[in-house]
């Protein structure tokens, strides 16, 4: 008896003994060695695909992703072996192919690159089988991955698998090269992928249409997700060092980078700079006067097209290398209202990444502590909502808004969507020249209105005005203003928001009191007290919450 014969017995025994998985491994491997082919392959499907086939093609017309190849067109066949498990039959062949096992595909390890990249698409080249790109094609669970595929009718049969669904959705295929540079070029608003596994010839192709889609010609900002502010005040030199940096950015479609331009007396030659750059994702917005700082800012939001706007310093830049992190973070929070990006100076400590519901939690999780504007990610639709136009009318002359209004814009956010913090390092600030400006704007005799207070005191050099004892007790009193004209009387959280005020206003008084002024630290504190007492009643805190606020302060203050 030839060995193929014994096989086929034993394949029909395992059949009859209802072991059926057993009995196609012999039926397979009596069919590779020659014996009885057309009965083993007829046998087959009649025996294992003839209840599947039906629903093969519902999943194959559900999933498939190219519409000029049928289900009759397709070359591989998947016979059910194990759950999840298939033989690959080459119909055009007549071969069997290996197997497909979706335990395998789970398990398999994501390419290194998969680990560097976080949020953005993958293209991969092969001839049609899936299995060998596996460490790619597993991350379309999560990403798009786009597929070159030479032999295209064996390539799509995979969509036959119902177990890839999941996967399927995030995939599409392509014949060449070509038709692939094409599906880009036409439709600009598709991110580009960014993780490359093919020839170099693929490489040049999407270096070819990013550089494309930086001119006006190929740009498209219908899609943006996040759009880099920089407010910037008479320092259009240190606005072309950040372009620099924010030009090498390989994203296209995803992102824009806008700039408010506010103040008229130094550097506005690099600003005429700025407006020659050929880059179509600068939206440059020159304002040629005196704008308020709060104003300012918020252009950079008007103008921007992105769901998410991350406002930077033009003394700060972007961490480049964070952005795949971010953006991924950004695109998977659909309800975020406000995120928080740790930066290399001012939120260093930031090493803990948090999430908190909007409303009451994501109030007191972010209240008062974005001192810093650089870093600081809002929403823009949720942010517009706000009215800040309103408020910026009103209380432009306020002590605390006209200095840190993004802190406002925070908690008037805190009601309309999450609130969240991440330890990824995003921004890496550049050294403050705000001592330099302070020297030449008095040389100058120039008077300026776009940087609130922007000045030192000249008694004490490396103090800026807003850091003195004076100032703070300005900022307490224009907080308060704030409180009582955002919060009804009854509300829960008016005294627990002044509470973290006294605390704020504390601490940054007491941050400066070795190198400012030590002497009087004392009388402002006694000073703060009174402004408390006052505030409470302004307020209309009831006695239960004014004993708590008061012993709290002298809690605090005793600590000091």
């Amino acid at each position: 008896m030839s060995e193929g014969q014994a096989l086929l017995e034993y394949a029909c025994d395992k059949f009859q003994e209802q072991k059926y998985d057993e009995a196609l491994e012999a039926f397979v491997l009596a069919y590779c060695k020659g014996y009885e082919k057309e009965w083993i392959i007829e046998n087959i499907y009649k025996c294992y695909m003839g209840g599947n086939e039906e629903e093969f093609r519902r999943v194959y017309n559900q999933q498939r992703i190219r519409n000029d190849v049928s289900f009759e067109e397709c070359i591989l066949d998947f016979i059910p072996y194990r759950d999840g498990e298939y033989y690959i039959f080459d119909k055009e062949m007549r071969v069997f192919r290996g197997k497909f096992s979706f335990d395998a595909w789970k398990e398999t390890k994501r390419h290194e690159l998969l680990e560097d990249m976080e949020y953005s698409a993958a293209v991969v080249e092969l001839e049609w089988n899936w299995n060998r790109e596996r460490s790619i094609l597993v991350s379309a669970k999560e990403r798009k991955v786009y597929i070159i595929c030479s032999d295209i009718k064996r390539g799509v049969s995979f969509c036959k698998i119902p177990e890839l669904a999941d996967y399927i959705k995030n995939l599409k295929i392509f014949s060449s090269r070509c038709e692939l540079q094409e599906y880009f070029h036409d439709n600009t608003s598709i991110y580009l992928p960014k993780i490359i596994v093919g020839s170099e010839e693929l490489v040049q192709i999407i270096n070819q249409e990013h550089e494309y889609r930086i001119t006006e010609e190929g740009r498209n900002t219908q899609n943006i997700l996040l759009t880099i502010g920089i407010p910037t005040h008479d320092r259009g030199n240190l606005l072309l060092q950040r372009l620099e940096n924010l030009q090498k950015m390989p994203y296209d479609a995803e992102v824009e980078i806008v700039i408010s331009k506010n103040g008229t007396h130094y550097f506005q030659e690099e600003y005429k700079s700025v407006e020659s750059i050929k880059d179509s994702r600068i939206n440059y917005k020159g304002y040629n006067k005196e704008i308020t700082m709060s104003e300012n800012w918020y252009n950079v939001i008007k103008n921007a097209k992105g769901k998410y706007v991350l406002i930077v310093s033009d003394e700060d830049d972007v961490i480049l290398e964070a952005l795949e992190h971010y953006l991924k973070y950004l695109s998977t929070h659909e309800d975020l209202g406000v995120l928080r990006s740790r930066t290399t100076v001012q939120y260093k400590g930031w090493d803990k990444s948090q999430y908190f519901k909007k409303g009451k939690e994501a109030f007191l999780a972010g209240f008062l502590l974005q001192n810093y504007l650089s870093g600081l990610i809002c929403n823009r639709q949720l942010l517009m909502e706000c009215n800040i136009e309103h408020w910026n009318k009103l209380y432009n002359n306020n002590g605390f808004y006209r200095l840190y209004p993004h802190m406002w814009w925070q908690a008037l956010m805190s009601f309309k969507g999450d609130y969240a913090t991440d330890n990824v390092y995003l921004i890496c600030e550049g050294d403050s020249v705000l001592q330099q400006e302070a020297l030449r704007y008095r040389a100058d005799n120039v008077q300026e209105s776009g940087l609130a207070e922007g000045s030192i005191d000249w008694e004490y050099p490396n103090i800026p005005v807003p850091s003195t004892y004076k100032a703070r007790l300005e900022q307490f009193r224009g907080c308060v203003i704030l409180i009582k004209s955002f919060f009804v009387p009854d509300d829960e959280l008016k005294p627990i928001a002044l509470l973290q005020l006294i605390n704020k206003t504390l601490y940054l008084m007491e941050i400066v009191r070795d190198i400012y002024k030590t002497n009087e630290f004392p009388l402002w504190v006694e000073k703060l007290v009174n402004e408390t007492i006052q505030a409470m009643e302004e307020l209309q805190l009831n006695p239960d919450w004014q004993k708590v606020v008061l012993e709290n302060l002298i809690s605090y203050t005793k600590i000091s």
